[in-house]
């Protein structure tokens, strides 16, 4: 998804590995922003949820992109705030 505006995109990657969801971000990112996003993504662990969570937002949040690393992988992209998008890696 190509940056449109001169803010940077930061991504907050989201690895579903089970038991617990790793959060990554790709750039600095306050650990305050990071903490108050951690309880609303722990609960993802299917793409229908994060789906449902995209749609049932006051601001509805679309899947933004696709990303397919290899036949089994996915990267699934969710535009969260102007210069903030979820990655959720998906197998």
């Amino acid at each position: 998804m190509p940056s449109t505006g001169a803010t940077p995109l930061i991504a907050l990657y989201l690895e579903s590995s089970m038991p617990e969801l790793t959060v990554m971000a790709n750039a600095t990112v306050s650990s305050a922003l990071v903490q108050a996003l951690r309880p609303i993504v722990a609960h993802h662990q299917t793409l229908e949820q994060v789906v449902r969570f995209g749609l049932a937002h006051p601001q509805p949040k679309l899947v933004g992109d696709v990303v397919v690393q290899d036949e089994y992988t996915h990267d699934v992209v969710l535009p969260y705030e102007e210069a903030l998008v979820l990655v959720y890696d998906t197998t």
